[in-house]
């Protein structure tokens, strides 16, 4: 018979799994990588800043669905509502 479950490992089975967001941000008109843009998950008050290469990838809980924000100063502004499955990823290329 396998011992009871610790504390900690009830409370991990209780976590919802994350969702996977790989995302891709460029310059439409070149599709340069725009490094140093920043991505928000709203809903969850997270900021991510975009590293040279201009793809950043980072798990987020699976709330259903939340909007990203992807902005760069002199670039307008996107928003995109997103749907975020447990185990599940998205890949993207977001262009500014």
């Amino acid at each position: 018979m396998p011992p009871p479950p610790t504390a900690t490992a009830a409370h991990s089975q209780a976590r919802p799994s994350p969702h996977k967001l790989r995302i891709s941000v460029v310059d439409a008109g070149t599709l340069s990588p725009l490094w140093g843009s920043q991505i928000l998950v709203s809903n969850q008050g997270l900021s991510f800043i975009v590293p040279r290469s201009g793809v950043v990838a980072f798990e987020v809980s699976a709330t259903a669905t939340d909007t990203l924000v992807i902005r760069r100063l002199g670039y307008n502004p996107v928003f995109i509502a997103v749907s975020l499955a447990p185990r599940d990823s998205t890949t993207m290329v977001v262009s500014l």
